[in-house]
């Protein structure tokens, strides 16, 4: 997966208890945000801290089946699963109990399948995803100002913060809002859009709104990459800019999005116009109440903040045992290109300092710095190169 889209939209027989609680908050609980993702920590089995994606278009509870192993958890009858990315296969995980914080819970069922496709892209070991088993049965609250996730108990729950409330609307258990987007020539299109904190992107439009409206000929300047979800399966995006995306009360400017080309999951969904991703979500603190059918967005520290895109015109992604940073894909008429940067090079330095000691997110973030120069050390066929880049802006 090269821009990191988790979704499970089966939902198979969940049990979901939770004991013990006494307050409103059943649990509360520090989150990080690695890039653009949510990861909580979660125990199964008593076993240690397992770090999984918070993932709002989740509709499964997907356990890595390297911890499923790891742990010494049954795994049962191997199947071929449908999922918003497609078909993938994996094992039912029966009886499991699961804790966030000290708060247990019991009788939920787990999917067990392979997550490195993931990993290598996002740069980081992912232990799990969850996301609808949570919010189908709890309110859930997102305070990206101070870095908690909390699960409150509905029953004694009641909103009284100032964000924008949005009716619950759903399509294949992932929520939705409408939006516009204002292209650079004027152009409005108006649609729904998925709530995806799985997704790291701002807006990605889905491939039948992309086709249907001509969206690639009407950004002349994009690029292509390549997306894959838990089915590994890539698919092809363009990444274009649209002048304003507005939603609710809500506005932003001059907005990076993709533009899918997928056949087949959640980004083929003719109903639905694209996603609206973590880059624009973690700009709100954010309550989802299922219960009531409302979803409440409150602007925090973060919003109104620029989006940036790639400006060295390369796309990265580890080698399957984590031990080398690779270029994955190099784009046409970018800094990178004109440097003679290739596919399969190894990323070793940049500005003097080796990427082993630099996480992904931030490697991404000093390439993104238009108007920039980085001095890169490059090893190609064997051999290391210095090359310098001015970054620029592609979109």
């Amino acid at each position: 997966m090269k821009n990191a889209f988790f979704r499970l939209p089966l939902i198979v027989g969940l049990a979901f208890i939770l004991l013990g609680a006494s307050s409103a908050y059943a649990v509360s609980v520090p989150f990080e945000l690695f890039g653009d993702h949510i990861f909580i920590k979660i125990k199964v089995n008593n076993s240690r801290d397992l770090h999984f994606i918070f993932d709002s278009a989740d509709a499964l509870t997907v356990l890595n089946e390297s911890v499923a192993k790891e742990i010494g958890l049954t795994m049962d009858h191997k199947s071929i699963k449908q999922s918003a990315g497609g078909s993938t296969s994996g094992f039912l995980v029966k009886h499991q109990m699961v804790e966030i914080g000290n708060f247990e819970i019991k009788n939920l069922e787990v999917y067990a399948t392979d997550l490195s496709h993931l990993e290598i892209s996002i740069g980081r070991k992912i232990d799990g995803i969850i996301g609808y088993d949570v919010l189908s049965n709890y309110v859930v609250t997102i305070d990206y100002g101070k870095m908690k996730f909390s699960v409150i108990d509905p029953s004694s729950y009641a909103y009284s913060g100032a964000g924008l409330a949005f009716d619950l609307k759903m399509n294949t258990y992932v929520p939705y809002v409408s939006g516009t987007a204002v292209l650079a020539n004027g152009e409005s299109l108006t649609g729904d859009f998925f709530l995806d904190t799985g997704a790291k992107a701002a807006i990605d439009f889905n491939g039948p709104f992309v086709n249907s409206n001509k969206l690639v000929s009407k950004m002349p300047r994009n690029y292509s990459y390549l997306v894959s979800g838990i089915s590994k399966e890539e698919t092809t995006h363009y990444r274009g800019r649209i002048k304003e995306f507005q939603f609710g009360t809500y506005s932003f400017k001059e907005v990076p999005v993709g533009l899918s080309q997928a056949t087949s999951g959640l980004q083929s969904n003719a109903k639905v116009a694209g996603i609206i991703g973590n880059e624009i979500l973690m700009q709100f603190n954010i309550t989802f109440d299922y219960s009531r059918k409302k979803i409440y967005l409150e602007p925090n520290a973060r919003y109104g903040e620029s989006i940036a895109d790639d400006a060295s015109g390369f796309d990265l992604q580890y080698s399957s045992d984590m031990s080398k940073l690779l270029i994955h894909r190099v784009h046409d008429g970018s800094p990178a290109g004109a440097a003679g940067i290739k596919v399969d090079d190894e990323l070793v330095k940049i500005d003097g300092k080796t990427v082993k000691d630099m996480s992904l997110p931030d490697i991404r973030k000093k390439l993104s710095m238009s108007g920039t120069e980085v001095s890169l050390t490059v090893k190609s066929g064997g051999e290391e190169k210095s090359v310098t880049l001015k970054l620029m802006e592609i979109i």
